[in-house]
């Protein structure tokens, strides 16, 4: 007889598999049986007397035969119950007294559990499936899949422990805790309507509380009147009647207003175009509120720059007087509209930015420089001290062929007189006449 070769099936046996902890329960099992050994027989009540006692032998045989076959019975009945139920014999610890379904077809008492899939069907087909299905990165689904058609009793459909849908006396109804999401369309046949509260919608249009809606077949009609208290208006807005405006109107972009096809008034980014008349029967033209132009009575106009630099005639090719120009008081013509100019208060003159050459004061007229004559070549009276007077004049000649010209001035000064004639107990002034040319020549003219 051959000796007994280890099943090399043993050593592929995969950790915790199903093959595996059966094997393990079986062996264990086994080797406790086996474990169990015969009497001995070599004394009584087997041997008396050296006589053997076949009858004892064999029952005790029969005996330890019989123990050890119950033994591994239980055992292995053990094992495989153990290995296919994960209450085992339960805590009773006795004999097993759950059922076992049969291949061809069974009921059970108990909870059923397939917590790693599940298919079921009829006639080979299935109908419920419970699985996984992958969604392509890594990741999956849980899905219980129906095939078929599902049968709900009066009771609906419950989703997490909340009755969403029930079914009684005829009326379905939908139910919900707080609001209802729908991703995707709601349609109803022409003969049907939606009621939600008192809002009805249905193929003859939307009513809420009896009251129809308007919508853009028919409000955009002109036998309908339209209120609102806020509107916006993504496009152009055409209003071929009048328009009342009690509050105020504010436009972010360009304003054209016309008469006929004529543009009287547009504002835009460069500025406000007024193509027409501006009739200011009251009021005027401010700048920062401050009145510019504006009627200041019945008699005035009043035209202004507060806070500002009034400019007259920036651009202009000159600036024209159409009246005369009057003093604050309207009582003095300063400069008439032909030319002709009056000063009251005074003149001040310079030249060039230059200091004062000209001003009157109450006696006279001050010149600060020289008095010009003729020309600004011509001959000037000079006051250079404040006590003396000069006449100065250019005097041309000829010489060599050369035009040439020289300045001469005869001045004009008083000083104490130092004449033979002065009386002993006054003073005497004298008048110094003085000159720069050679000679003093007194010539009669005719």
């Amino acid at each position: 007889m051959a000796e007994p070769v280890l099943n090399p099936g043993i050593a592929e046996l995969v950790e915790g598999s199903a093959v595996e902890i059966l094997y393990k329960s079986l062996l264990a099992a086994f080797s406790e049986a086996a474990e169990y050994t015969l009497p001995d027989m070599t004394g009584a009540p087997y041997i008396v007397d050296g006589v053997v006692n076949e009858g004892a032998i064999n029952a005790a045989v029969a005996n330890y035969e019989s123990i050890t076959r119950r033994n591994s019975a239980y055992a292995q009945a053990k094992s495989v119950i153990s290995s296919l139920t994960d209450s085992g014999f339960g805590s009773g610890g006795g004999g097993y007294t759950g059922n076992f379904l049969l291949k061809t077809g069974d009921s059970m008492s108990g909870a059923l559990m397939a917590k790693f899939g599940f298919d079921a069907g009829v006639e080979g087909n299935t109908m419920l499936s419970l699985g996984l299905i992958d969604n392509g990165d890594g990741t999956a689904r849980k899905v219980v899949t129906i095939t078929g058609e599902l049968h709900l009793g009066g009771t609906g459909l419950y989703l997490n422990n909340f009755q969403a849908i029930e079914y009684l006396n005829n009326i379905l109804k939908f139910k919900t805790a707080s609001s209802y999401l729908f991703d995707g369309d709601i349609n109803v046949t022409n003969t049907s309507k939606l009621t939600i509260g008192l809002l009805e919608l249905s193929n003859n249009g939307i009513r809420f509380d009896g009251r129809e809606f308007y919508h853009t077949q028919n409000a955009n009609l002109q036998t309908i009147d339209w209120s609102m208290k806020d509107g916006t208006v993504a496009g152009d807005l055409t209003v071929n009647g009048d328009t009342d405006m009690t509050g105020e109107l504010i436009t972010h972009g360009n304003v054209t207003h016309k008469i006929g096809n004529l543009t009287k008034f547009a504002i835009s980014t460069s500025g406000a175009t007024l193509n027409g008349n501006l009739n200011i029967t009251t009021g005027g033209i401010q700048f920062d509120g401050q009145n510019a132009f504006y009627i200041k009575n019945a008699q005035q106009v009043s035209l202004s720059a507060p806070g500002y630099n009034l400019l007259f005639g920036e651009g202009a090719n000159y600036i024209t007087l159409m009246g005369d120009v009057h003093d604050q008081t309207t009582a003095y013509t300063l400069i008439t509209k032909l030319g002709a100019a009056y000063f009251p208060m005074g003149l001040r003159a310079s030249h060039n930015k230059s200091v004062e050459l000209l001003q009157t004061y109450a006696n006279g007229v001050i010149f600060s420089k020289n008095i010009k004559l003729y020309d600004a070549d011509g001959p000037a009276l000079i006051c250079t001290d404040g006590t003396t007077l000069d006449l100065c004049g250019e005097y041309y000649y000829t010489e060599s062929g050369n035009r040439l010209h020289t300045t001469k001035k005869v001045s004009l000064s008083y000083a104490l007189s130092n004449s033979y004639y002065t009386p002993l107990n006054s003073t005497a002034v004298s008048l110094m006449v003085g000159t720069t040319a050679d000679f003093i020549e007194v010539d009669s003219i005719l």
